[in-house]
């Protein structure tokens, strides 16, 4: 009898859930308590809001300005430079357009930019491209050093490779010296 109790019990023992007797003896744990909140208030007076108040609409109309982006007249007409202006300020600019359909431009400001074609943006991009935005379906970069970021880079080579696209220097002496004329009659 004694033995047929312990082989119960190993038989027993092996074939017994536990960790489910253990939860109908001891129960479920206790919901962790929340976590307490300190409400604190903070006392504002009239002249400071009204100094708040200024600071974030002067933030609002410089954000205004910096998203006004001027949109390209688009050409056909690749690997030669021509004179255009934006469509919305009549700004001058000169640009070049690649046989992907990227631009290069360069306006008033002096500054060189890539008007990268959409369907053609790579993985990586060269180290001089500093992405701006996006406009129009172009993904722009300013191009501050390096190839193409100098009038003198472009008059001193027959093309340009930027970011695995050839922009040839056809035409733009003649291009860069009416965007200079235009530029210096709008000042």
């Amino acid at each position: 009898m004694t033995l047929s109790l312990i082989g119960g019990g190993f038989y027993g023992y092996n074939h017994v859930n536990w960790v489910s007797v253990k939860h109908w003896i001891v129960g479920s744990p206790p919901p962790p308590a929340e976590p307490a909140l300190k409400v604190l208030h903070a006392k504002v007076m009239p002249e400071e809001v009204e100094v708040i108040v200024e600071d974030v609409s002067e933030t609002v109309s410089d954000l205004m300005d910096t998203t006004h982006k001027p949109f390209l007249q688009l050409t056909n007409l690749s690997g030669s430079w021509a004179l255009a202006s934006y469509t919305e300020s009549d700004s001058p600019y000169i640009a070049i357009r690649s046989e992907n359909g990227s631009y290069i431009v360069n306006d008033c400001s002096g500054t060189f930019t890539l008007y990268l074609n959409e369907q053609y943006r790579p993985l990586r991009v060269a180290a001089n491209l500093i992405y701006l935005h996006q406009n129009q379906h172009f993904f722009v970069y300013e191009i501050p050093y390096g190839q193409g970021s100098s009038p003198e880079s472009w008059m001193q080579s027959r093309r340009l490779k930027i970011n695995d696209e050839y922009f040839t220097s056809d035409d733009f002496k003649s291009n860069y010296n009416a965007l200079i004329k235009q530029c210096q009659n709008l000042s």
